[in-house]
């Protein structure tokens, strides 16, 4: 599991053939947006060994200083319960979250992770929310952290640029990949499977990021 993930880790790292210390503070953010992006959609059953693995903890505590000197007004958030929590109970969850008076926009998505119709698992929250002005970030983390004490949960605090990367994922059909497919796909089934239980494709509004 982790020799791949520490390949992906390197490859991200020496993009520009640069010593690590000559990197600008965007193209060390972008490398780990990817890599993280990486292990939230291909490696959510081993989730927990991820992040308890020391070379990744120090990789995202790096990100966490570095990202703090930018300006950074948008959440995007991973929740991924467990198999056995019913769907309707993840739905009522995202309902939930898109109408906390803590952001002042947001979209989200419910995805699956299988390419195969008849074998439908990993159904997993990913949502873009611009915090409103009023609320602290703690405020904010208090929120998502209920969810986080139950359900394996990433939370990346972006600034817009990154922002407007998140939101081009959750329209882009082509080129990302996930779980080894192309994404168009894989995104065949995520709609066969909303329009047999009547969800929706997006929850919110697509943010204004132009």
């Amino acid at each position: 599991m982790f020799e791949p993930i520490a390949t992906f880790v390197k490859k991200q790292l020496s993009q520009n053939k640069q010593p690590h210390k000559k990197w600008t503070m965007i193209e060390k953010k972008k490398a780990f947006e990817e890599f993280w992006d990486f292990i939230m959609l291909n490696a959510n059953p081993e989730a927990d060994r991820v992040e308890n693995n020391l070379e990744i903890r120090k990789l995202k505590k790096f990100h966490q200083n570095s990202s703090s000197k930018l300006q950074r007004d948008y959440y995007f958030v991973t929740i991924c319960p467990p198999d056995s929590v019913k769907l309707e109970l993840i739905m009522k969850t995202m309902h939930k979250i898109s109408k906390w008076t803590c952001w002042s926009s947001f979209i989200g998505v419910l995805e699956q992770r299988s390419t195969k119709e008849s074998d439908i698992y990993g159904i997993h929250i990913h949502f873009l929310a611009k915090k409103a002005k009023k609320y602290a970030p703690s405020n904010v983390k208090q929120r998502i952290g209920y969810y986080g004490k139950k359900w394996n949960t990433d939370v990346q605090i972006i600034d817009s640029s990154f922002a407007k990367d998140k939101q081009d994922y959750f329209f882009e059909k082509t080129g990302t990949k996930k779980n080894g497919e192309k994404k168009a796909e894989a995104m065949k089934i995520d709609d066969l499977w909303r329009k047999k239980h009547g969800i929706p494709r997006f929850f919110g509004e697509k943010i204004n990021l132009d």
